[in-house]
C-alpha cells in the first residue's frame, strides 16, 4: 500500500459538510473571523479541529496555527503569558527564516527570494480594552494569517466575560489576518455564539459512511474483517466518533510496519 493509499485511509469522515463552511472562512484569511465549533463530548470536535489546521495549511503555506485551552481554572494574566509565549516562537521562526533569505540573497545575487518586512503598525489600528495583549498579536504576526485554535472551552464566569466582551470581539473590529476556532458544548459557546455567524454543530457520523469505511479498509488487511466486525466497529464509531482515527491506525499497523 502506498503512501497516498494510507493517508486516504486515515481521514476522518462524514466531516465534509462542516469542512465547506471553514474552508470559505479560511480562503478570506485577510479579514478577522471567528468559528464556533459545538457539540456533546466524545464528537469528534478536537480531531475536527486537526482536521481545519490541516485544510488550513493547504489553502495557505504560509498560515502560523497556534493552540491553546482554556479550563476552569484559566485566567487572564495566564492567557496573555501562554498567547505571548506561542507568538513569540512564531517570531523567532519567522526572523530565522528571514535571516536565511538574505543569505541565500547574499549567495544567489539580488533575484532570491527573500520574506518581506514586517508590516507597519497605524494608530488606526489601536483597540480598546486589550491595549496589553492585542499589540502582541499585532506586532508578532507579520503579514502571515494566524489560525488560533482554542479546544476544550469551559472558563470561569471572570474569564469568560473578558474573552467574550473584550478580547474576541476586539479581534474581530481589527484589521489583524486572525481566524479564532474554538471547541466546546453548546451552553459554554452560548455567548460567543451570538458574535458570529460561523457556527458549526459536530454530531454523530454517517452510519453509511463508517460502514463503507471499514469496508474500504479491510480490503487493505491481510485478515480483512467480517460482516460482523465491520458492523460492530460502525457501531462504536457512529456513537464515539472521536475514536475513528485512533481505530483506524490501529488496525492498520500491521500494514504500516512493512
Amino acid at each position: 500500500m502506498n503512501t497516498d493509499d494510507l493517508e486516504k485511509l486515515y481521514q476522518p469522515i462524514g466531516r465534509m459538510k462542516e469542512l465547506k463552511k471553514v474552508q470559505s472562512v479560511l480562503a478570506e484569511h485577510n479579514k478577522p473571523a471567528l468559528v464556533v465549533v459545538m457539540g456533546k463530548e466524545g464528537m469528534g470536535k478536537t480531531t475536527f479541529l486537526n482536521m481545519v489546521a490541516k485544510l488550513a495549511s493547504q489553502i495557505n503555506a504560509n498560515m502560523h496555527v497556534l493552540s491553546l485551552s482554556i479550563s476552569l481554572d484559566m485566567n487572564r494574566n495566564v492567557f496573555e503569558q501562554t498567547l505571548r509565549q506561542q507568538l513569540e516562537e512564531i517570531e523567532k521562526s519567522e526572523k530565522e527564516l528571514s535571516f536565511s533569505g538574505q543569505i541565500d540573497q547574499e549567495i544567489l545575487g539580488p533575484n532570491a527570494t527573500v520574506r518581506s518586512e514586517p508590516r507597519v503598525i497605524t494608530k488606526t489600528e489601536e483597540f480598546s480594552s486589550n491595549e496589553n495583549l492585542l499589540p502582541i498579536v499585532r506586532e508578532l504576526l507579520h503579514k502571515s494569517p494566524l489560525l488560533m485554535q482554542i479546544d476544550g472551552y469551559q472558563p470561569n464566569a471572570s474569564f469568560s466575560s473578558w474573552f467574550t466582551s473584550g478580547f474576541i470581539p476586539d479581534i474581530l473590529k481589527s484589521k489583524l489576518s486572525v481566524i479564532v476556532t474554538i471547541t466546546g458544548r453548546s451552553r459554554a459557546l452560548t455567548s460567543l455564539a451570538k458574535l458570529t455567524d460561523y457556527k458549526i454543530s459536530i454530531k454523530e457520523l454517517s452510519r453509511a459512511e463508517v460502514k463503507q469505511h471499514f469496508k474500504r479498509l479491510s480490503r487493505h488487511l491481510k485478515l480483512p474483517l467480517d460482516e460482523k466486525e465491520v458492523q460492530v466497529y460502525t457501531d462504536e464509531i457512529v456513537k464515539k466518533p472521536y475514536l475513528f482515527d485512533p481505530l483506524t491506525r490501529t488496525l492498520l499497523m500491521p500494514v504500516t510496519a512493512k
